[in-house]
């Protein structure tokens, strides 16, 4: 747990737990009480998988007016380098995703 003390002498508590289990990642859950008693909370789930050399993260947020954004990344090993895609959807349910694709340089000037 982390408490911090605004200038104004606000008071806001964080209360975080992260578990590790082999078969289902990394779980985190926080929860976030700001100076004014609004509650926001923060849960997630990380996994990496070495059979396919893939890394999978997913989390959602509730703010204080109960809204809901959530985040879901998947990243992977491919032949000559690294690909990651991440989408986001927002409170009003649209959604945003992005890919970055990584290659690797083998140094050969051809």
């Amino acid at each position: 747990s982390t408490t911090a003390v605004g200038p104004n002498g606000g008071v806001a508590t964080r209360d975080t737990s992260v578990n590790y289990d082999p078969a289902t990642g990394v779980t985190r859950n926080q929860v976030t009480t700001r100076p004014n008693g609004d509650i926001v909370t923060r849960d997630g789930n990380a996994q990496w998988d070495p059979a396919t050399q893939t890394y999978t993260r997913n989390g959602v947020r509730v703010g204080p007016d109960g809204q809901t954004q959530s985040a879901d990344v998947t990243a992977s090993r491919t032949d000559n380098g690294a690909q990651r895609t991440a989408t986001r959807t927002r409170p009003d349910g649209s959604e945003v995703t992005r890919t970055q694709e990584v290659e690797r340089d083998n140094g050969d000037d051809e």
